[in-house]
């Protein structure tokens, strides 16, 4: 709600009393056209966007980055999500997911504002919901999280051709979705 989510294949606009009117990310043989915000945020993290498609869940095409806009703050703030490399594309390459939470106060703003060493990629999308952290592993130190309650957990999706990755912000570290196999 209040925001403008920008997907290659059209532009949603949802607001409170107004419109607003953005261009979804165009295409030029073949390559996406990059918003400044994401080419920026590669440059400060020495690595590429990935250029080309990727293959999420629900398509055979999908943008390697998400972008979004969140309107009830003066100015709108920026939410964007992409995945980058930093060597030459090769076989075995590792991918490092950028994130952007423009919004000082943001629950994202408390992460690293990089995952590296990621080999599946799909398309990526900043959710919020109700998962159970338990079903969660630091990234850094591969330890269970303990709470068995659901929670609001805060962090990217990654639609993949297979389903889907989640990656949490969980007290100022990256955890990714594990549930224990009973």
């Amino acid at each position: 709600m209040g925001q403008v989510g920008l997907s290659p294949w059209r532009t949603r606009v949802a607001g409170i009393g107004f419109g607003a009117f953005l261009a979804a990310p165009a295409i030029a043989q073949g390559q996406l056209v990059f918003p400044l915000q994401l080419t920026d945020l590669a440059k400060t993290h020495n690595c590429r966007p990935v250029s080309g498609f990727v293959t999420d869940e629900q398509s055979n095409q999908a943008a390697p980055f998400s972008l979004s806009y969140e309107f009830h703050y003066e100015p709108a703030k920026v939410l964007l999500t992409a995945w980058c490399f930093k060597n030459a594309p090769n076989t075995g390459q590792t991918y490092t997911l950028l994130i952007l939470a423009e919004r000082q106060d943001h629950p994202l703003r408390t992460c690293p504002d990089e995952i590296p060493n990621i080999k599946r990629i799909g398309r990526p999308s900043i959710e919020a919901e109700p998962m159970i952290p338990h079903d969660f592993v630091m990234l850094n130190t591969g330890e269970r999280l303990t709470v068995r309650e659901p929670r609001v957990m805060f962090g990217v999706r990654n639609h993949v051709s297979w389903g889907q990755d989640f990656y949490a912000c969980v007290a100022g570290r990256w955890a990714h979705y594990e549930p224990e196999k009973k």
